[in-house]
């Protein structure tokens, strides 16, 4: 959300900070964070460039330098609301809401009814589970006032959390009638107002509302691109191929791959493993993707994976010790380490020549299911555009499922499938056969998951610290009708549970 700083010294200046805070607001994190680097050079005492320095930083998941900059910001001027706030938000980013709210409450007393503060702070009430708190806070900024958007869409997200599904959608349609709004503030409202409709029971109207959100998202998937990519990847990837790599000589068991499609379970499985005081989950994280990058040079996108001949002797072990290096800060003395980034699927070829002795657990779902969560849920900012078109999600499922077929024949190292109506029909018979493959002794603590104190920074957060439920199996059928796109797209045999 935009909002003015103090001035800087010259009215150029001045522009340059507020082009940089709507650089931020667009989602153009590292622009904002260039120019704000420039002008702290010129004025590193104006505490308004380190506040928008701030908010790119999170945008960049830069969370402790994120933290750093709003705290200097604040050193410079200690009664800014907006640089508290900033601090405020990094602690958000981590998921530590507690450190959050008081920051949160401290720039209200500053300025009470700040609107950027209040919705700051609802939010971060609602994640600490406190959602009668977050409603009434944001109910007295909505009710017998004139329409505000930002607390809108904030009071939504309120009804939705404290089960008032009615409430929410009468304020639902004043809100769309709005001309003036972004795309992603439009995406976000459709989907929250969609999910008020299938809390409220209204299935057909509910997915016409999705529909409307994946439009409004947007989609730069080419299938046929994709698919092509593919088929590069298994025409190259053979046992022959693999056996003239120039592996590690180093081997360990302690790395653990979670991959598998979005929404396949992935945050569960590693909430169970991570739950064992023997191992740590690091969630989702980007260094094998960096690392193939890296690798790549100046080939073009994928090229690596179908050029293999063309790596230098030396670079899978450098990948490797750079990998290795890299997990041990994160976790210095667990026994085992998850990486639970869904795309290493198409990484595993990299993975087990690189990282010899590493495990892949495989999580595998009802391709309807998980399809239709996918469209369920906005992904904005955060990739997979594959999910904005039903047509699209077939295709994707398709060639996810044949290249991990693929790994399966051609790859030396163990991969489980974690089929997910089996965790949720058996947990603990599921839990201890997941804890096995991993040699692992067992430990009561991967029953209650769900109690585990860690922050998980996905779309299934809140879903991870809470008990397993069945509602979400054969979710799929209340929508039928509508899923011809995907339903004639997806594989057999991923449907009678093959692969």
């Amino acid at each position: 959300m935009a909002s003015q700083f103090p001035r800087t010294p010259r009215a150029g200046d001045i522009a340059e900070i507020n082009k940089a805070l709507q650089l931020v607001d667009s989602g153009s994190y590292l622009q904002a964070s260039t120019l704000c680097n420039q002008l702290l050079k010129k004025h590193p005492k104006v505490p308004a460039i380190w506040g928008v320095l701030s908010g790119a930083q999170v945008g960049m998941a830069k969370y402790a330098e994120a933290r750093r900059s709003a705290q200097k910001g604040l050193k410079l001027n200690p009664k800014s609301v907006e640089l508290r706030v900033r601090l405020g938000q990094t602690y958000s980013a981590e998921h530590r809401f507690a450190e959050a709210v008081t920051e949160f409450e401290r720039a209200l007393r500053l300025h009470p009814g700040h609107p950027w503060t209040i919705r700051s702070l609802a939010d971060a009430l609602t994640n600490l589970g406190r959602d009668e708190e977050a409603y009434e806070l944001l109910r007295r900024e909505v009710v017998g006032k004139p329409l505000d958007t930002g607390f809108g869409l904030a009071f939504l997200r309120a009804c939705l959390k404290t089960g008032r599904y009615t409430e929410g959608l009468e304020l639902a349609e004043p809100l769309l009638s709005v001309t003036a709004l972004t795309r992603q503030y439009r995406t976000v409202l459709l989907f929250s107002v969609a999910e008020l409709y299938v809390n409220a029971g209204q299935h057909d109207r509910a997915f016409e509302v999705y529909r409307l959100a994946n439009e409004c998202a947007g989609s730069t998937f080419n299938a046929q691109r994709h698919r092509e990519g593919i088929d590069r990847v298994i025409e190259a990837w053979t046992p022959e191929a693999i056996a003239k790599l120039e592996r590690p000589t180093r081997r360990t068991d302690r790395f653990v791959f979670i991959v598998g499609m979005p929404r396949s379970g992935t945050s569960l499985v590693e909430q169970i493993i991570a739950s064992h005081p023997s191992a740590f989950g690091c969630g989702e994280l980007d260094y094998i993707n960096n690392i193939a990058t890296q690798i790549s040079g100046s080939l073009d996108g994928w090229a690596y994976l179908h050029q293999m001949g063309r790596l230098k002797p030396g670079t899978l072990d450098q990948a490797s010790q750079k990998y290795s290096q890299e997990l041990r800060k994160l976790a210095p003395g667990a026994e085992y380490v998850t990486d639970k980034m869904p795309s290493n699927a198409l990484q595993l070829g990299l993975i087990s020549a690189m990282l010899p002795g590493c495990r892949v657990i495989h999580c595998v779902r009802d391709p309807r299911d998980t399809c239709v969560s996918c469209y369920f849920h906005s992904f904005l900012g955060k990739g997979n555009v594959f999910t904005n078109d039903l047509a699209d999600l077939g295709d994707y499922f398709a060639d996810y499922w044949r290249l991990m077929r693929h790994w399966k024949t051609v790859l030396d190292i163990p991969i489980l499938d974690v089929v997910y109506e089996e965790m949720v029909a058996d947990q603990e018979g599921q839990s201890r056969r997941l804890i096995e493959f991993l040699g692992m002794a067992w430990d009561d603590r991967c029953l209650d998951f769900h109690k585990t104190k860690r922050t998980t920074k996905t779309l299934s957060a809140g879903q991870v610290s809470r008990p397993i439920y069945a509602s979400s199996v054969a979710r799929w059928k209340q929508y039928e009708k509508h899923l011809g796109p995907l339903l004639e797209r997806l594989p057999g045999d991923a449907l009678t549970g093959g692969g």
